[in-house]
């Protein structure tokens, strides 16, 4: 049996990913950290990047 613990407890950019990529996040058929996983390395910096912004007070 698979542990979810990860999917549920996404970090801060796994959740700006599943909000920017909703679409396909929805369509992959895994958790959240799953869909992260998958995602390219300048996808993942693009998250990273918002959620520095964000704690920046950048918004």
């Amino acid at each position: 049996m698979k542990d979810n613990t990860r999917n549920l407890n996404p970090t801060p950019p796994a959740r700006v990913a599943m909000i920017i990529w909703g679409d396909e996040y929805s369509k992959q058929g895994g958790g959240s950290m799953d869909f992260w996983d998958r995602l390219s390395p300048d996808r993942k910096r693009r998250c990273k990047l918002v959620v520095q912004a964000i704690e920046r007070g950048e918004t």
